[in-house]
């Protein structure tokens, strides 16, 4: 597995089309209520798997300096594994 930080187009459009199949498709999240227009401001982990994207996590940092960790999403078939702690350590 290899873990990729970052706010690169590419990187954002992994971690959206993870979050959307998650959130969208699985849980019947309404996309605006995920896609909130922070993607471009927050830092993005992925983590791949032989070429494939198959979790993902985002950290947005708050002018006061705080910070939060959310749109944690893993691929149904990826789960289980472990690898949704790898994204908060990365």
């Amino acid at each position: 597995m290899e873990i990729t930080t970052g706010k690169s187009i590419e990187l954002i459009e992994k971690a959206q089309a993870i979050r959307y199949q998650v959130f969208t498709v699985e849980q019947s999240i309404p996309n605006e209520l995920d896609f909130d227009g922070l993607d471009c401001v927050a830092e993005h982990v992925l983590v791949t798997e032989t070429n494939q994207a198959v979790a993902t996590a985002r950290l947005v940092i708050n002018a006061d300096g705080s910070s939060v960790m959310a749109r944690v999403a893993v691929l149904e078939a990826y789960r289980g594994r472990g690898i949704a702690p790898l994204l908060l350590i990365s």
